[in-house]
C-alpha cells in the first residue's frame, strides 16, 4: 500500500507551554537586548514594546512576576506592521503578597497613534490607564475591557468607529474633550463613580443603550450628532447635561436628566410644551431639548 507523501496536517492544538516556559520566553526578551530594552524588573520602552509583540501569554506571565513597572507606549506609532493586537492582555499585574495599597498598576498609551484597528478586547487595566491626546484612525475596539481605576481618554482623537460595549469602567471614566468622529458605542457598558464626557463631540452615532451609570454623569457641553440613544440607560445619584447639544435624530422622551429633574416630573406630572421648554432652558438644554433627545426606559435611582 502507498503511502500518502502528502499526509494532512495534524489538527491537534499544541500544548500550551507552562507558567515556567513562559517565564522563560519572557526573559529571553531581553536577553543580550540589555542596554536597548533594559531588564525584566525595569524595561525600558523597546523591551515593553517586544514583550507585547511575543504575545499575550507572554506579555501576561511576565506582568505577573513583574508587577510593579509601569508598562510604557507613550508616543509609540501602532501603524502598518507595528501594529499589536492587545486583547486579552492583563496591564494591572499581580499584587502578590501586596495589598492594593502598596501599588499603582498603570499602562501609559498617551500620544500614541494607531494606524488600523485597535484591539484591547477583553483587556484588564488597573489603577491607571492612559489614552491621553491618543488618535486612533480607523476602529478602536475595546469590547468587555475591564478598566478597574481611573481610565483616561482626554482629548483622544477616535476618526472612526470605537466600540466600548460591555466595557466596566472603575472609579473615573474621563473622556473630556475626546472626539468621536462616526460611530461610538457604549452599549451595556457600566461606569463606576463618576463618568466625564464634557465636551465631546459626538459624530453620526453616540449609543448608551443598557448603560449603567452608578453615581455621576456628566456630559457638560457635549454635542450629539442626529443619532444619541440611551434606550435602556439606568443612573444613580444624577446626569448633568447642562449646555449639551443634541442633533435631530436624538430624543428624551423620559426625559429625566438628574435627581432635581426627576423630582420636578414627580411633582408636575405630565406638562404642556412650553412648560416643559421653560424647564429646560432652566437648567441650561437648548429649548426644544426634551423634543429632540430621548431616555426611552431611562430608571433613576437614590
Amino acid at each position: 500500500m502507498n503511502q500518502d507523501p502528502f499526509p494532512p496536517e495534524s489538527t491537534t492544538p499544541a500544548a500550551p507551554l507552562d507558567e515556567a516556559a513562559l517565564l522563560v520566553k519572557a526573559r529571553a526578551v531581553f536577553a543580550d537586548k540589555e542596554q536597548e530594552r533594559g531588564t525584566p524588573e525595569a524595561p525600558a520602552q523597546e523591551g515593553f514594546l517586544a514583550l507585547a509583540r511575543a504575545g499575550k501569554e507572554v506579555w501576561n506571565t511576565w506582568r505577573k512576576a513583574y508587577p510593579e513597572p509601569t508598562a510604557d507606549f507613550s508616543g509609540v506609532n501602532f501603524e502598518g506592521t507595528a501594529a499589536i493586537d492587545f486583547s486579552g492582555f492583563y496591564f494591572a499585574g499581580s499584587h502578590g503578597n501586596k495589598t492594593e495599597r502598596d501599588i499603582v498598576f498603570c499602562v501609559d498609551f498617551s500620544r500614541c497613534h494607531f494606524g488600523g484597528e485597535a484591539r484591547f478586547v477583553g483587556a484588564q487595566f488597573g489603577k491607571i490607564a492612559s489614552f491621553n491626546n491618543a488618535i486612533f484612525s480607523h476602529g478602536a475596539n475595546f469590547t468587555k475591557s475591564q478598566f478597574s481605576g481611573v481610565a483616561q481618554f482626554k482629548n483622544v482623537q477616535f476618526k472612526d468607529w470605537a466600540n466600548f460595549d460591555g466595557v466596566q469602567f472603575g472609579i473615573h471614566a474621563i473622556f473630556v474633550g475626546a472626539r468621536f468622529h462616526w460611530v461610538a458605542s457604549f452599549k451595556g457598558s457600566q461606569f463606576g463613580d463618576v463618568a466625564s464626557f464634557d465636551g465631546v463631540q459626538f459624530g453620526e452615532l453616540a449609543s448608551f443603550d443598557g448603560a449603567q451609570f452608578c453615581h455621576q454623569a456628566n456630559f457638560l457641553g457635549t454635542q450629539f450628532g442626529d443619532g444619541a440613544s440611551f434606550a435602556g440607560a439606568q443612573f444613580g445619584d444624577g446626569a448633568r447635561f447642562c449646555g449639551a447639544q443634541f442633533g435631530k435624530g436624538a430624543s428624551f422622551e423620559a426625559w429625566n436628566l438628574t435627581r432635581i429633574q426627576q423630582t420636578w416630573e414627580r411633582r408636575m406630572g405630565t406638562q404642556e410644551a412650553h412648560q416643559r421648554d421653560e424647564y429646560a432652558n432652566a437648567q441650561g438644554l437648548r429649548s426644544d431639548a426634551f423634543n429632540n433627545i430621548s431616555f426611552r426606559g431611562v430608571q433613576f435611582e437614590g
